[in-house]
């Protein structure tokens, strides 16, 4: 049965060739745009979720409260991360981070460059993965550096970078302990070089005092502890910490420490609303919008032409068929020409993703192996599927056999008002 429907519908694809190109091409082109967003979306959506750790990983965050409204800011105070990685039970790891800028000297180039300060505990917390030297000893010198592979081809060629000497301002000289692979596009540490975060003192920070928030830091919990009730028992550590440091009255002021996942820090808000989470709410509607339109229009085209088809289906019913073997029939024509319209958008997507990925500056790909990839593109050729198959299908097949053997179309009103809704939609 399914046989005859797939041959008569492939038949009519070649009788109706014109109509066929237009009505696939605009579903292809449609579908193509729907999973170009549904890839960026799922890139958004899997910001830092690679390293092994991320759910447990988390960013310090306060909000010191004043008489004109209360301040929320990632930036920490330098003795905190190693006191309260003592102090709090709760948490197993921390480290702090910060960026500079430099002159970066090799030989006869100077390059204006940025540049991280860290903890070695980071090795230990994210997934770096380390293409030359020890993670465990890297930093075991203050004078130490660790690069990227594209930094090492860019400064010493072929060379072995281990041992090279980078002089940064040209007063600072590092040793490359070692070379790690840089992190891909959907992190939110995005860095070429790092150095010791002690190493901040020797150009004139301040990391002994609380009330000189500077520093990012990132701490680990316990598997299995609820961030919520760490945040209830840190409120007031910083508060606490910062009075018993200065006695001049300056911290009398509420302050609330707390914690705020990493796994949300690219689309949420530490401020506990807003964030680019809207716009992947946006895009998502874009995109499901975009493929309604485009099976609004196949529908459009398909029923437009119902009067071509009408004594096709007078004679079927005439000779036995019924209503939903007709039905079946051109449900089946339907998602024909959806698989080769989802065939030709697959193709169209690896066309122009080089080019997207430009615009957008990622680096998106389709893996075909990847559970996720799979469950969204199927999602999109069942959701185009059904709908683009579905009214044409009922519509066609409730044609009444006297009526369209005698030319008249039955049907023809209430199908054409529902068109003109389509249309206007």
């Amino acid at each position: 049965m399914w046989k005859n429907y797939i041959v008569t519908a492939f038949r009519n694809l070649i009788r109706y060739k014109g109509f066929s190109i237009i009505n696939i091409l605009g579903l292809a082109i449609g579908m193509a745009v729907s999973i170009l967003i549904f890839l960026w979306i799922q890139n958004e959506l899997s910001y830092d979720k690679f390293h092994e750790k991320s759910d447990n990983i988390y960013r310090l965050v306060q909000t010191q409260y004043y008489s004109s409204g209360p301040l929320t800011t990632t930036c920490m105070p330098g003795p905190i991360s190693d006191e309260i990685r003592d102090d709090v039970p709760e948490i197993l790891n921390s480290f702090m981070f910060y960026r500079l800028n430099g002159l970066f000297s090799y030989d006869d180039q100077s390059i204006d460059e940025d540049f991280y300060l860290a903890d070695p505990q980071i090795f230990e917390m994210l997934d770096f993965d380390f293409l030359m030297g020890n993670p465990d000893q890297v930093f075991d010198d203050l004078n130490s550096m660790v690069i990227t592979g594209e930094m090492a081809e860019k400064y010493f060629g072929t060379d072995n970078p281990i041992g090279k000497v980078i002089t940064i301002n040209q007063e600072h000289d590092f040793k490359v302990t070692g070379v790690f692979k840089k992190f891909p596009v959907n992190s939110s540490f995005q860095m070429d070089f790092c150095i010791p975060f002690k190493y901040i003192e020797n150009v004139g920070f301040t990391i002994d005092r609380y009330g000189w928030n500077s520093y990012y830091v990132y701490v680990e919990l316990h598997e299995e502890t609820d961030y919520e009730e760490v945040n209830e028992k840190i409120k007031d550590y910083l508060l606490m910490k910062s009075s018993a440091q200065d006695t001049t009255g300056q911290y009398d002021s509420e302050i609330d420490l707390y914690l705020f996942p990493f796994e949300r820090m690219h689309l949420y808000s530490v401020r506990g609303s807003g964030g680019d989470i809207q716009y992947v709410y946006i895009f998502a509607a874009v995109a499901i919008f975009i493929i309604i339109i485009a099976c609004i229009n196949f529908m459009n085209l398909a029923t437009a032409r119902s009067a071509r088809r009408s004594r096709e289906i007078g004679i079927r019913k005439t000779v036995g068929a019924t209503r939903p073997e007709i039905a079946r029939q051109f449900f089946g024509e339907s998602l024909v020409m959806t698989v080769i319209a989802f065939i030709i958008a697959i193709f169209l997507v690896i066309a122009v993703l080089p080019q997207f990925n430009l615009f957008t500056e990622t680096e998106l790909g389709i893996n075909f192996l990847d559970g996720k990839v799979i469950i969204g593109l199927v999602s999109i050729f069942v959701f185009a599927g059904l709908l683009a198959g579905s009214y044409p299908a009922l519509y066609l097949s409730g044609f009444q056999p006297i009526g369209v053997l005698k030319g008249i179309s039955v049907k023809g009103k209430g199908g054409a008002v529902f068109r003109r809704v389509l249309v206007v939609f």
